[in-house]
C-alpha cells in the first residue's frame, strides 16, 4: 500500500515537473536573481533618476538638456521607475527593486537559453550560478557586458532582455516569447529591433515549422505592441513637449560629437577578445546545427540566432570604420558595434545546454570538453584573470594567495562538468530513478551556494560606496535637498538628481547620453562653452572619446571667477547653488561641507 501510494507521489510528481519545468526554471532563476541583486549588490539605478522627471517629482525648465533627453527617451524601467516613486516608495528603496529586478532579468535571460538547449531543470538552475560567479557571461564590445551591480543599467536590461526573448522563444512559448518579442521595443529599442530582425529572419527560414503558431501569436504580439504604444504616446504625446533643432544643425553637432567626444563608436576591433569568442560561438553554431539537421526548429533555433546575429553585427560593425557623415544617424545611435555582445552572452549558456541534453553526441561532448580545458588555460596561464574576475562586481578578499584561486575556480569549473556528464542521461521522467545523479547536482548547488555566500561577504569599493549611500543621507546631500533651485554641478560627481531631488543644470559625467536626443545639444554645448571651457564642436584639451568631463578639469576656472561672475552665470541659467568636491575653494558662501563634498550658494544681487 505504502509502495503504490509512493508511485502515484512520484508519478505526479514527475508529471508536474515536466509540465511546469520552463516555469520552475524561469521562477527558481528569478527569484535568486533578484535576491542577489536586491540584498547583496543593490546600486543606485539610472531608471530611477529618468522615473523621478516622469513622475513630477522634479521639475525642470523645458529647455533643460536633462529634461529633454528625458522626455524623447522611451524606455519602459523608466516609466516602472517613475511609478513606484508615483505611490510612495523612496529613490533608495525604488533603487534597490530596480537592482533586483535587473539581476533577475539577467538569470532567467541565461536560465532560459541553457533550458531551451538542454531540457533539464536542474542543469538550468545550476548553471545560472554558475555563470554569473565564474563571470562567464562574455566580454563586452563598443559597450560594457554587464549582468548586475552597475548605475547605467539600460544597455543591461536591452541585453538581458533580448536574451530572454531568444530564450523564451527557443523554448517552444511562442506566445509568451513572442509577446515579450513585442515588448522588448519599449524596453530598449535599439536592443529591441534586433530581436525583430533576428526572430523575423528564423521565422522566415523555418517558415513551415512556425506556420502552424501564427494564430496564436497575434494576440499576444499585439498586447505587447499596444503596451508599448501607450507607454510611447503618454512620454511623446501627453507630456509637454521639447524644442526642436534644424536638421543640419542637428546632423552637424553629431558629427562632431562623435569626431570628438564619443566612446562607443570608435573602429570596430576585428582582433579583440570578444570578436574571438563570437568566432567561436559561430563554430559552435555550425557543429550544432550540422549535428541536428533532421531536429526541430526549436533545438535549431539558438544556433541559428548566434550564425545570424554574428554575421549582421559585423556588417554592421563596419559603419565604425566609415567616416560619420556617411552613415544614417539612426543607425548611429543604436552604437552598431554593440551587438556582437549578443553572441558573447549566448555562447556559455549554449555550451552548458547542449552538454546537459541527453540528446548530444560527441561532437556536442568535444565542444564542451574544449570549453572546459580553454577556459581553464586562462586562468591557470594567469591571462589578466584578476580583472576578468573583478569585471562583474565581485572583489576577491586579498588574504586569498593566487594558487588558492585558481584551484578554487578549477575545482567549480570540473565539478559542473562533471555534473552535466553524469546527468546527460537523465529527463524529467527519469529524474527520480538517478539518484546518484541528484546527489551530485545537490552536491553542486550546496557548493555554489557556499562559494556564492563567501563572495558576498567581500563586495567591491564602488557597491560600498554605493550602499553607503542607500543606508545613510550625507550631510550635504541632506542640506542640498532642503533648498530648492537648479545646481550646477562638478564633474565626477555622480546622481545628484537622484539623492537631492532637485534639478540639475547639466550632468557633465554623461554627456555621452545626449547623442540618443540630438534636439538638446545646441544647448549643451552652450552650458559647456560658459561653464567647463569645453565645446563639443572641438576636441576636449584633455583628450577626446571620453563621453564625459573628467574629475577637476576645471577646477581652475571656477575658482578663479569672483561673485559677480557668479552671479553673471546664475541669472544667464537660473543656477542657484553649487555643489563639489571639498578640495573646490570657490569666492562663495558655504552652505554645507563635509569630506566628500561642499555646497556653495550663490548670492542674489
Amino acid at each position: 500500500m505504502r509502495r503504490s501510494s509512493v508511485r502515484k507521489l512520484q508519478s505526479r510528481v514527475r508529471a508536474f515537473l515536466q509540465r511546469y519545468s520552463f516555469y520552475i526554471v524561469l521562477s527558481i532563476s528569478g527569484l535568486s536573481g533578484y535576491l542577489i541583486g536586491s540584498i547583496f549588490y543593490p546600486t543606485w539605478q539610472d531608471p530611477v533618476e529618468a522615473g523621478q522627471v516622469l513622475a513630477g517629482i522634479v521639475d525642470y525648465p523645458r529647455d533643460n538638456p536633462y529634461y529633454i533627453s528625458t522626455m524623447k527617451i522611451w524606455s519602459l524601467p523608466g516609466q516602472f521607475s517613475g511609478l513606484l516613486l508615483k505611490i510612495g516608495i523612496t529613490e533608495a528603496r525604488a533603487s534597490i527593486i530596480m537592482s533586483g529586478l535587473v539581476a533577475a532579468l539577467s538569470f532567467q535571460a541565461l536560465a532560459t537559453v541553457v533550458y531551451a538547449t538542454s531540457r533539464n531543470l536542474i542543469v538550468s538552475a545550476v548553471s545560472t550560478f554558475f555563470i554569473y560567479y565564474m563571470n562567464y557571461a562574455g566580454y563586452g564590445i563598443a559597450y560594457p557586458l554587464w549582468i548586475m551591480g552597475n548605475q547605467p543599467s539600460h544597455g543591461s536590461i536591452g541585453l538581458s532582455f533580448a536574451v530572454l526573448v531568444i530564450g523564451v522563444i527557443a523554448s517552444g512559448y511562442y506566445r509568451f516569447g513572442f509577446f515579450l518579442l513585442a515588448l522588448s521595443l519599449a524596453v530598449h529599442l535599439p536592443w529591441g529591433l534586433w530581436c525583430w530582425i533576428l526572430v523575423a529572419s528564423i521565422v522566415l527560414m523555418n517558415y513551415q515549422d512556425f506556420r502552424c503558431h501564427v494564430r496564436g501569436i497575434i494576440i499576444p504580439v499585439l498586447t505587447g505592441l499596444s503596451i508599448a504604444f501607450i507607454g510611447f504616446y503618454h512620454q511623446r504625446y501627453l507630456l509637454p513637449g521639447c524644442g526642436r533643432l534644424p536638421s543640419d544643425i542637428k546632423q552637424h553637432f553629431l558629427m562632431c560629437y562623435i569626431n570628438y567626444w564619443d566612446a562607443h563608436r570608435q573602429p570596430f576591433n576585428y582582433l579583440s577578445w570578444c570578436e574571438f569568442l563570437g568566432i567561436l560561438g559561430t563554430v559552435v553554431s555550425i557543429a550544432v546545427l550540422t549535428c541536428r539537421k533532421n531536429g526541430q526548429s526549436q533545438e535549431r533555433f539558438i544556433p541559428q540566432i548566434l550564425l545570424i546575429s554574428f554575421i549582421l553585427s559585423n556588417i554592421l560593425s563596419l559603419a565604425s570604420h566609415m567616416p560619420p557623415q556617411m552613415v544614417p544617424s539612426a543607425l548611429l545611435m543604436c552604437m552598431p558595434g554593440r551587438y556582437i555582445n549578443l553572441n558573447n552572452m549566448l555562447l556559455v549558456p549554449l555550451l552548458l545546454g547542449i552538454s546537459g541534453n541527453a540528446k548530444s553526441n560527441l561532437v556536442c561532448k568535444f565542444l564542451f570538453t574544449f570549453f572546459i580545458v580553454f577556459s581553464s588555460l586562462i586562468f591557470i596561464f594567469n591571462v589578466d584573470y584578476k580583472n576578468l574576475l573583478s569585471s562583474t562586481i565581485v572583489e576577491y578578499p586579498p588574504p586569498l594567495p593566487d594558487l588558492p584561486k585558481i584551484l578554487l575556480l578549477s575545482l567549480m569549473t570540473g565539478l559542473l562538468s562533471v555534473s552535466l556528464c553524469a546527468a546527460r542521461r537523465v529527463t524529467a521522467h527519469a529524474l527520480y530513478e538517478k539518484r546518484g545523479t541528484v546527489l551530485v547536482y545537490i552536491s553542486a548547488l550546496i557548493i555554489l551556494g557556499v562559494f556564492s555566500w563567501y563572495l558576498s561577504l567581500f563586495p567591491s569599493k564602488d557597491v560600498i560606496r554605493e550602499n553607503a549611500f542607500l543606508q545613510t543621507r550625507d550631510s550635504v546631500i541632506k542640506a542640498a535637498s532642503a533648498r530648492s533651485g537648479m545646481i550646477l554641478v562638478a564633474s565626477g560627481l555622480n546622481s545628484i538628481q537622484l539623492f537631492t531631488r532637485r534639478p540639475i543644470l547639466l550632468d557633465p559625467n554623461s554627456i555621452d547620453g545626449y547623442i540618443y536626443n540630438p534636439d538638446c545639444f545646441m544647448r549643451v554645448n552652450d552650458i559647456l562653452k560658459s561653464l567647463y571651457n569645453v565645446s563639443i564642436l572641438a576636441k576636449p584639451p584633455y583628450g577626446g572619446h571620453q563621453g564625459a568631463i573628467p574629475a577637476g578639469v576645471h577646477k581652475r576656472l571656477w575658482e578663479s571667477w569672483g561673485v559677480h561672475d557668479w552671479q553673471e552665470k546664475g541669472e544667464e541659467f537660473g543656477i542657484s547653488d553649487i555643489l563639489v568636491f571639498p578640495d573646490y575653494a570657490l569666492r562663495l558662501p558655504v552652505v554645507a561641507s563635509n569630506q566628500h563634498m561642499t555646497l556653495y550658494t550663490i548670492p542674489r544681487e
